[in-house]
């Protein structure tokens, strides 16, 4: 009996069943999440030719077709900012459906674990890939994820960052598969206007990444021209992304959100990316340990260098992502995610080459240890964080319920009460999310709230 059900275990496709899993794990986060948060109402409207602090205002109207999506990113270019990509998805699901967003981000998750596969596979688009590997990512981005709402389940903010990464690591796949081949990878000519184009929405996705993968880029393209294996794509893929961050950066409507954001103090940014890397702190850890792994395995090392000068790559980028933003107007929290993605990618690729050496960096008994605590604390705040989302997901169904009662007419709803928030930060693992209404009428996501379901307005009276 115990032969049998060793068997029938072996036979489990656990590659399919850990991604499964993390897609489902994602779309039930999204469901029970609120419908839409601040920024997003305002996005299912034309842009007003202002920044998104100004209310909307009475003839403001519903984004309708494709049109109106690219004629509301023109004004948005020339008014608010650069991110074109991001907020044409946006105001895309904001048009069709948060429904079709749910599916979609979920399935964008699952694509984000499977690009740091690839990249860790030698650049290889693959399936041949560990069941572990991709849990352990997933959770190391849940864990270690510094605002995880903000990030993978906010609309706006997935669109901004979890999409915007996802097409950045794809955009980075070829590259690392030539660098592993030595430039003697072949690809058909499609590459080339493919990779233009998906450098071009890669360069236009976030400020703090793309100035760092340029320059560093410009260095890889000329010692691959110094060595003869430079490809056609490879250029059309930099020019793609020197054009996109173009747009980025020299959006006129960036001129006025750095005058009308808010102006954090420096010593806030820094303490922000501190609490960022404390909060990553196993996962340096474990770079450090490789790296004196690395030291030790003298067979191994001349053969598999590339591993850790890719790994190293990869950890510079992601520390400067962080300290790019120091110098900057307004740090989030949900700034610091492209750092996370790139640490954890690193920690990927080190596990790929322990697994190819049949190395140990961490002793066995801490590993088990670690997957037993992990996968208590993982049960333990993804329940609370559901638990949570579903009492906020029930909380506003209320109140679009009343909102919906009173559509069209001149009434203004109003909120007598807010869930208790006490401590479910803790409780959810940072995962927890917060209202966004405010008890002045006329703040800008009150207005937009209102406008969206046709009332009056909403006002916050609590008891």
């Amino acid at each position: 009996m115990y032969r049998g059900v060793k068997a029938m275990i072996i036979k489990i496709n656990w590659k399919a069943v850990v991604l499964s899993g993390i897609f489902l794990s994602v779309l039930i986060l999204n469901l029970l999440n609120y419908p839409f948060l601040g920024d997003d109402y305002v996005y299912a409207f034309m842009w007003q030719g202002q920044d998104i602090f100004t209310p909307l205002p009475e003839n403001a109207r519903r984004i309708q077709s494709f049109s109106d999506i690219f004629h509301s990113l023109y004004s948005h270019y020339f008014t608010w900012g650069g991110r074109m990509v991001a907020h044409f998805f946006v105001m895309l699901f904001m048009w069709v459906g948060k429904f079709w967003f749910d599916i979609a981000n979920s399935f964008m998750v699952v694509l984000l674990m499977l690009e740091m596969q690839w990249i860790a596979h030698e650049g290889r688009i693959t399936m041949d890939i560990r069941a572990g590997h991709v849990a352990l990512a997933f959770f190391c981005l849940w864990a270690f994820n510094f605002d995880w709402c903000h990030t993978i389940i906010w609309l706006s903010g997935a669109c901004n960052y979890l999409w915007a990464s996802v097409l950045l690591l794809l955009f980075l796949v070829p590259y690392i598969r030539h660098y592993f081949t030595n430039g003697e990878v072949e690809y058909g000519s499609w590459l080339a206007p493919a990779m233009f184009f998906l450098g071009l929405a890669a360069g236009d996705t976030n400020e703090n990444t793309i100035c760092w993968i340029g320059l560093t880029g410009i260095f890889y393209l000329w010692k691959c021209y110094r060595y003869k294996t430079l490809r056609p794509w490879m250029i059309a893929g930099f020019i793609g992304l020197s054009f996109g961050y173009g747009l980025l950066v020299l959006a006129p409507g960036n001129l006025v959100r750095l005058a009308d954001d808010y102006k954090d103090k420096f010593t806030t940014h820094f303490a922000l990316i501190w609490l960022s890397f404390l909060i990553q702190s196993l996962l340096w850890f474990y770079l450090i340990k490789a790296y004196r792994w690395g030291r030790k395995v003298s067979v191994s090392w001349r053969g598999r260098r590339k591993y850790f000068y890719l790994a190293a790559w990869l950890v510079g980028m992601a520390v400067l992502f962080n300290l790019t933003m120091l110098p900057a107007p307004a740090f989030y929290p949900r700034s610091t995610f492209p750092n996370i993605v790139f640490t954890i990618t690193p920690v990927m690729v080190i596990m790929r080459l322990s697994h190819l050496c049949d190395g140990q960096i961490i002793e066995k008994k801490l590993v088990k240890f670690g997957y037993v605590m992990a996968v208590l604390y993982f049960c333990f705040t993804y329940g609370m964080t559901a638990y949570n989302y579903y009492g906020f997901h029930q909380y506003m169904g209320q109140v679009i319920q009343e909102a919906e009662a009173i559509r069209g007419s001149r009434e203004t709803l109003v909120i007598h009460y807010r869930p208790n928030q006490e401590n479910w930060s803790f409780k959810t693992g940072f995962h927890g999310i917060y209202t966004e209404f405010w008890e002045d009428e006329e703040n800008w996501r009150n207005v937009a709230f209102a406008k969206y379901y046709e009332i009056a307005g909403i006002r916050v009276e609590l008891k």
